[in-house]
Parts: structure tokens; C-alpha cells; sequence
């Protein structure tokens, strides 16, 4: 909650409202940018390494929107 506050957000924003209990898609998202962060600052080995075909793919595809 303290890293969606200091974007700006509202604490309430990262519970989902039906059950008030489980994290909302904000908060998901931000548990696992969380997480990816954490586990590349402390253990980087886990992530594997980076695709290095990555710039052809994106020369190739380019930005799709997110699809």
C-alpha cells in the first residue's frame, strides 16, 4: 500500500471491493513488480537471462498494444 500511496494512489484502491480481502489487478500488479524487483536485486540467477533476440522481436512486432 505505501508504494501505491507514494504514486499518488489511495490504500483502498489495492483490496478488491467484492470481498475485501484479496488484492485488486492494481494490486497484483504491484505485488509482482514488487516481487520481480526483490528477486532481481537479491537473487538475479532465479530470472534467467535476458532474451537476447529481444530487439528482433520488437523490430518485428513492434507494439501491438499490449496483444
Amino acid at each position: 500500500m505505501e508504494m501505491w500511496e507514494s504514486q499518488g494512489g489511495q490504500a483502498y484502491q489495492v483490496i478488491e471491493p467484492v470481498d475485501g480481502f484479496h488484492p485488486s489487478q492494481t494490486g497484483q500488479a504491484l505485488t509482482s513488480s514488487y516481487l520481480f524487483n526483490l528477486l532481481n536485486a537479491n537473487n538475479p540467477n532465479l530470472l534467467g537471462k535476458v532474451n537476447p533476440y529481444n530487439d528482433k522481436i520488437e523490430a518485428q512486432f513492434a507494439d501491438q498494444g499490449g496483444y
